[in-house]
């Protein structure tokens, strides 16, 4: 009766995460509806969103939920330009909340801070109540990051580290956790990739960063279990995200800083043409 019932409780969340996936898995053209934001724009405020996280530290999924957020008020509504950087503080404030539980005053202060004092707190409060409308105050989402995590989370890491290499930096979990976060940062940043389902963009940046470190045969089994019979569109996706990871990112300061441990000269991670087509051979051979 125990084992039916975790069971039962397993299918049960694993239905509950297909759904919400489902509900806000962005469409291609789902930018349409703005008049005067475009892609390049989008992308250049989330770099900054981007930055703006690090620098205060947050948990990593907080930034994975706000950048979802603004997407789905993004696809909703009409946002002038002029409203950009409101919105993508305002979607920063509710996804601190959400996910930590809490935003004291000092960690306010020092969100509003970035601000520089464009808008009055009047204003930031004006648009949290438009975006938990426009949202229906329905906050919860499913994050690529916490894909990436359900399938990382399986896995014993102690078994695997040398015991002279116990160190933060060498922690082979770590290792593939920071590729991953690269990956998956700049699927989110690709016209082409973002609109893939979260767990799909998980799953393909955990399986690049697998095959980078050795750990292909132990994770990407674990990855076909999850994604069932969507081999053929996780398949697709690496291989938009290895030939976005190839491309030098020399304008964008936030990558070249928080990754430049990954970049090369150029500012690209550079997969080998043999090693792209290994990956996909694995995928291929596992599926």
């Amino acid at each position: 009766m125990i084992i039916q019932s975790r069971s039962k409780k397993m299918k049960i969340k694993e239905d509950e995460d297909d759904r919400i996936e489902t509900m806000f898995t962005l469409k291609k053209g789902y930018m349409d509806i703005q008049e005067e934001i475009d892609f390049s724009c989008r992308n250049h405020f989330f770099e900054h969103v981007m930055t703006v996280h690090h620098a205060l530290n947050h948990c990593d999924n907080t930034l994975y939920v706000a950048l979802k957020l603004i997407d789905r008020c993004l696809e909703k509504k009409s946002i002038k330009k002029s409203n950009l950087q409101l919105l993508g503080y305002v979607c920063l404030f509710i996804a601190i909340k959400y996910e930590e539980n809490e935003l004291d005053e000092f960690e306010s202060d020092r969100l509003y801070a970035h601000l520089n004092g464009k808008y009055l707190k009047r204003d930031i409060l004006n648009m949290e109540y438009t975006v938990l409308n426009e949202l229906k105050f329905f906050i919860t989402t499913r994050t690529c990051f916490y894909f990436m995590c359900k399938i990382k989370n399986q896995i014993d890491w102690d078994s695997l580290q040398k015991d002279d290499d116990k160190s933060r930096e060498c922690r082979v979990e770590n290792k593939i956790t920071y590729m991953s976060q690269y990956i998956m940062e700049m699927s989110i940043l690709n016209e082409n990739i973002v609109t893939y389902k979260d767990s799909i963009i998980g799953y393909g940046a955990l399986m690049i960063s697998a095959f980078v470190y050795g750990l292909d045969d132990l994770i990407c089994p674990l990855i076909i279990k999850e994604i069932k019979n969507q081999q053929l569109l996780l398949r697709s996706c690496i291989k938009d995200q290895m030939k976005c990871i190839n491309k030098a990112q020399r304008n964008n300061d936030y990558v070249n800083h928080k990754y430049h441990t990954l970049l090369n000269k150029r500012g690209a991670f550079w997969l080998k043409k043999k090693d792209q087509v290994e990956i996909l051979k694995k995928l291929d051979t596992i599926a």
